[in-house]
Parts: C-alpha cells; sequence; structure tokens
C-alpha cells in the first residue's frame, strides 16, 4: 500500500476478508503497517460466482484497459487507477481497487461510480482495505474522504 493511494477490496458475495496470519486483527488500533489479508469463504453464507470476463467488460466500460494478463491474475489501469483481478478458473477470487492520489484533486464521482457499478453488477462486496471493513454502496463518497489520506492531500495540495 503506498503513501498516496486509496485501496479497496471486493470479493464476490458469499466471502469476507480474514487477516493471512490467522485469528483476528484489532482493526481499531491505527497502524503504519499495511495489514495482509486473505479471502475466505464464509462459513454461513452461499458463495456467488463472478464471470472474469463480465468483470472485464465493466472495466473498460468504465475506459480502463489491460496492462497485465498473467495466468490467475489480470491488472486494469486508466488515470491514477488500477484494478488487480484476482481469479480462480475463470471465476473471480477477489478484485484490489487502487486509487492514486497526486497533485491534482481526483475525480472522485468517476471513482465512485466505478465501484458502485462494479458492486451492483457483480454482487461484489466492497472491503476498505485501511480498516477490512464493508463499505455501503451509498457510503463510498465518505469512505474515500474519511481516510487519512484523502485529508493530507487535502490540506497540502488541493
Amino acid at each position: 500500500m503506498g503513501w498516496n493511494t486509496i485501496r479497496y477490496c471486493l470479493v464476490p458475495s458469499g466471502y469476507a476478508l480474514a487477516p493471512e496470519c490467522g485469528g483476528s486483527v484489532d482493526t481499531s488500533v491505527p497502524t503504519k503497517h499495511p495489514r495482509v489479508f486473505d479471502v475466505v469463504r464464509s462459513s454461513n453464507a452461499k458463495a456467488s460466482v463472478v464471470s472474469r470476463v463480465s468483470l472485464v467488460q465493466t472495466l473498460r466500460m468504465h475506459g480502463l484497459n489491460a496492462t497485465v494478463v498473467k495466468g490467475g491474475y489480470v491488472c486494469y489501469s486508466c488515470d491514477g487507477v488500477d484494478v488487480s483481478i484476482y481469479c480462480d478458473g475463470v471465476a473471480v477470487r477477489s478484485v484490489d481497487a487502487t486509487f492514486l492520489l497526486g497533485k491534482s484533486r481526483p475525480r472522485l464521482d468517476d471513482w465512485v461510480r466505478l465501484l458502485v457499478d462494479l458492486c451492483s453488477s457483480h454482487s461484489l462486496v466492497l472491503f476498505s482495505m485501511q480498516d477490512a471493513q464493508i463499505v455501503d454502496s451509498s457510503s463510498i463518497t465518505e469512505s474515500f474522504t474519511a481516510n487519512p489520506k484523502w485529508a493530507e492531500f487535502e490540506q497540502k495540495l488541493w
């Protein structure tokens, strides 16, 4: 996780994020070190299957283009947005969306539209990588602007 990025993870419904080391992590304690999470199937939920082809079509509609294609990993990028897709065969296991903060104010409306479209069109659940908490599609804008990195850039550069 970069000092100038905000990251989200999207997983198919029926999956969740869990600390990679096992056990639980107290996400209420601030840390400068990135936490590593793994995508795990929820024990009591029916998991949905998300097609990589369908997801890629959505990314292309938002102007993103393939930058890396390697086995079960594909990355799409455009204008400070990187979306990495991790697959098990043709089914999406998780999607990492990284948004670059720079000298000019980002197109927040476009970023929010992308995340809302991914969630609503593909039954994906959005997690903030800042605290591994679920972000409801109605509060994505607030999730961006509440991120300490956003506040720092807003105060110093925008």
